[in-house]
C-alpha cells in the first residue's frame, strides 16, 4: 500500500503540487487550479484521489463570491522519504493523526537470486 501511494504521488507532478502549497495553509480547490493554471475538473479529480488515499482533507468550507460554500483542503502528510542503501530499499511516510508508515524491502533477493531458496531453478540470461 505504502509504495503504490508514494509512487503514484512521484508520478504525478499536480497531485505532489497540490499536498506542497496545501502544507501550510488550507486552500480551495478554485485557488489551487488558479495557483497551477489547470481545469477546475482536473483539480476536483487530483484531490479526489488524494482525499481517497488520506493525504489531503477538508478542513473547513468558505463562502465563495456567490454566496455558495466550498471546501478548503489541508495536506495530511508531514513527512515521506525514500532511502536505499545497498541491498535495501526504505520508505517512510508519516501522514497526520496516525503512527508512521514504513515499507522495508530486502533487494538483495533480486540481485542475487542463486542465494535465495525462492528462486531455486532460476535462470539468469
Amino acid at each position: 500500500m505504502l509504495t503504490g501511494l508514494v509512487v503514484g504521488l512521484f508520478n504525478d507532478p499536480t497531485r505532489l503540487k497540490i499536498l506542497s502549497v496545501t502544507s501550510k495553509e488550507p486552500k480551495s480547490a478554485r485557488d489551487i487550479a488558479n495557483m497551477f493554471h489547470i481545469p477546475l475538473g482536473r483539480c476536483y479529480r487530483k484531490i479526489k484521489k488524494l482525499e481517497e488515499d488520506g493525504l489531503l482533507a477538508v478542513v473547513d468550507r468558505e463562502p465563495t463570491e456567490d454566496g455558495k460554500k466550498q471546501n478548503v483542503y489541508l495536506s495530511q502528510l508531514k513527512m515521506v522519504s525514500i532511502t536505499y542503501e545497498i541491498g535495501r530499499l526504505t520508505i517512510k511516510a508519516v501522514i497526520n493523526g496516525q503512527a508512521p508508515l514504513e515499507f522495508i524491502e530486502e533487494l538483495d533477493q533480486y540481485l542475487y537470486p542463486e542465494e535465495n531458496p525462492a528462486y531455486e531453478g532460476y535462470v539468469l540470461n
